[in-house]
């Protein structure tokens, strides 16, 4: 049997990567330029994250939680990131555009969940 995804699973799935991809260009900032590491609060946001993929029930109300805290964590990430430009340090071409999608994509499920609009309209906003 073949199975479809449905639309909340891949908006679950990309602001996952969303935050793995932010977390590595973090860690990577950190190394190179031997800063202190920010909190990032990885163990709570991977555990988050498997808490809704795994349970075979996805109540409405589950899923506005756990969207709602994987957004919270992508600006996090992205406000850690922001506060590393104006110091001088710079990402590499890959990372630029990275951060881009990263950006657009809180932007984008963000003003979904403001407004309230249904999860397979995101197709279409993306």
């Amino acid at each position: 049997m073949l199975r479809v995804p449905h639309p909340i699973f891949v908006i679950h799935n990309l602001l996952n990567e969303a935050r793995i991809k932010l977390e590595k260009m973090i860690d990577r900032f950190c190394d190179d330029y031997s800063l202190s590491k920010p909190r990032i609060y990885r163990r709570e946001a991977r555990k988050n994250y498997l808490s809704l993929a795994k349970s075979k029930k996805r109540r409405k109300k589950k899923i506005r939680k756990t969207i709602r805290k994987q957004l919270g964590y992508i600006k996090r990430n992205l406000g850690y990131l922001e506060k590393f430009m104006p110091d001088g340090y710079a990402l590499i071409a890959k990372e630029i555009v990275l951060l881009e999608i990263s950006r657009k994509c809180w932007n984008t499920f963000r003003h979904m969940q403001v407004m309230e609009v249904p999860t397979h309209t995101a197709y279409t906003l993306l």
